[in-house]
């Protein structure tokens, strides 16, 4: 029976109700985005296995993934790993692209360890995201405005260093990355937009899951 019931009590009136449960399959429709990061992750790794920035985009690609999983009607410990490995890479997945940006192409890095320190501030993605999901810490709708709101000021931000490490790079770095930029913005634009609207009105939040398929082509 996939029904619970609620008993409830308003001022001095009480009563009860049904609630219909509907099952949530495991949501098959992410697990290209899965695959198609953590395996193009896996190539370029192999394509240069020495080189500093292929092990970045490596390790942010493999992180990023891991917020495509979904764990749809799993037992309960199963769920509870997928709550803590959301959360997780909610809070490195942003940090790590923007560093994997950061480093394309090598020759426009920027030098010390204190230029990537600011990139860290999109760890609250992690607190939001499991407020969106939970209603933990936060109220619900207050993580949802605040995950869609971090997000698009993440995709700006992605956006704007790869546009200025493509500006400032030689002929032979902007032809390394030209694909990549080119697929960032086709992907991450339409992403943008709709999480932008879903921070202003948020019964419009499965915009942003809907234009995620965009991401494939990056």
């Amino acid at each position: 029976d996939h029904r619970v019931r609620l008993d409830y009590l308003r001022g001095e009136r009480s009563g009860s109700t049904w609630i219909e449960l509907r099952p949530n399959p495991f949501e098959w429709r992410y697990l290209p985005l899965t695959v198609s990061f953590a395996l193009s992750g896996v190539l370029v790794l192999l394509r240069a296995p020495g080189s500093r920035s292929a092990r970045a985009f490596f390790l942010a690609n493999v992180v990023y993934s891991f917020l495509w999983l979904r764990s749809g009607t799993a037992p309960a410990l199963q769920a509870y790993i997928w709550i803590a490995t959301s959360a997780a890479a909610a809070a490195l997945a942003p940090p790590l692209i923007l560093r994997a940006a950061l480093l394309l192409p090598e020759e426009v890095a920027p030098a010390g360890r204190g230029a990537f320190a600011w990139i860290w501030i999109f760890a609250l993605l992690a607190p939001a995201q499991v407020s969106w999901f939970l209603g933990f810490p936060l109220p619900s709708e207050w993580g949802l405005r605040a995950g869609l709101t971090l997000w698009t000021v993440f995709g700006i931000a992605l956006l704007a260093v790869l546009t200025r490490n493509y500006r400032r790079a030689a002929p032979i770095g902007r032809r390394q990355v030209k694909w990549l930029v080119y697929g960032l913005y086709v992907g991450s634009l339409p992403v943008i937009i709709a999480d932008v609207v879903g921070a202003l009105h948020t019964n419009l939040w499965w915009l942003s899951s809907l234009s995620s398929i965009t991401l494939v082509s990056i």
